[in-house]
């Protein structure tokens, strides 16, 4: 399967649409077309390894006859989805819990024999757009067994293992220490540090991922976890013992991944995924808060070694 990169006027973008049949041209002595082709990995399912191939025929036709006859062989091959995916989650949508209550004419809220303020109809829930869009970072690993790691932060180097190589690990410790000033780091800073949370589910066109990420009441990046406010330091009042101010709080994430690429790349499944991100909080409030929203990934690496 071949898709041809052609201009959209209207969105003035180039958009990958499926080789459906012959492309011709009229030329004049000296002229020349340029198309371009590229495979549509979307479209090539089956194991990783598997081929595919086809072949081009380029001829032409003139006013004397034919003088050309050319066949241009392609092939490729799927790929696993194995490696470091990057990307970020586009958040959009949160969850809208709202309950109006009676007010007098004045604009005093209207309360029954105990004092509490009566409710003026049900409650309003459900997704609402956000005044603006808020982006996180996401860090996706996948091994050779197709293992799906959530990741807070991310080391390339030369990592210890039997023999030593390249390399993936959330621990600077794991690192050969004579290649630590060549490694890279890449971090997600919406996550507690070293995070690595195994997705339940398989990264796949259609798939679905999930995981849980605990932020534990002494955990530097919960949000109720204050070090200079006392009130929420988890210590009493004399700072002399341990007291429970700040709360537990668990993000439950899940990335559903597109079927199809929504745009036609011809590179998604292989190098890019899409999808639609969604994520459940507790412990934040009373209620659960959820938030969704679009998530894209790139394939920066197709090595699948990873020492947690």
């Amino acid at each position: 399967p071949l898709r041809q990169r052609v201009w959209n006027a209207t969105t003035q973008n180039f958009e990958f649409v499926p080789l459906a049949g012959p492309l011709t041209a009229t030329l004049d002595a000296g002229a020349q077309q340029e198309w371009t082709l590229v495979p549509d990995r979307s479209a090539m399912t089956g194991a990783a390894g598997t081929r595919f191939a086809t072949v081009l025929r380029v001829t032409d036709t003139g006013a004397h006859g034919s003088y050309s006859d050319l066949a241009v062989p392609v092939t490729a091959e799927t790929s696993g989805l194995g490696g470091l995916w990057v990307g970020e989650a586009v958040i959009s949508q949160v969850q809208n819990h709202l309950q109006k209550f009676q007010r007098h004419p004045d604009g005093t809220n209207v309360v029954d024999e105990q004092g509490r303020f009566i409710p003026d109809g049900p409650a309003l829930d459900g997704a609402a757009d956000t005044a603006q869009p808020f982006r996180l970072r996401v860090i996706v690993h996948v091994d050779a067994a197709g293992t799906a790691r959530l990741l807070s932060n991310v080391y390339i180097g030369q990592v210890a293992t039997q023999p030593p190589g390249p390399g993936f690990t959330a621990r600077q410790a794991v690192l050969v220490p004579e290649s630590i000033d060549k490694a890279v780091r890449i971090t997600a800073t919406h996550l507690p540090l070293d995070v690595v949370e195994t997705f339940a589910g398989s990264l796949a066109a259609g798939g679905r991922l999930s995981a849980t990420v605990d932020v534990p009441t002494d955990d530097p990046a919960n949000p109720f976890l204050h070090t200079y406010h006392p009130d929420h330091d988890n210590l009493d009042a004399r700072f002399a013992g341990p007291a429970a101010e700040a709360l537990h709080v668990a993000r439950a994430i899940a990335l559903s991944v597109d079927a199809t690429s929504p745009d036609g790349d011809p590179q998604w499944g292989a190098a890019t995924l899409t999808g639609t991100y969604e994520e459940s909080l507790t412990g934040l409030h009373k209620n659960t808060i959820e938030v969704a929203g679009r998530f894209a990934l790139r394939r920066l690496s197709e090595l699948t070694t990873f020492v947690p």
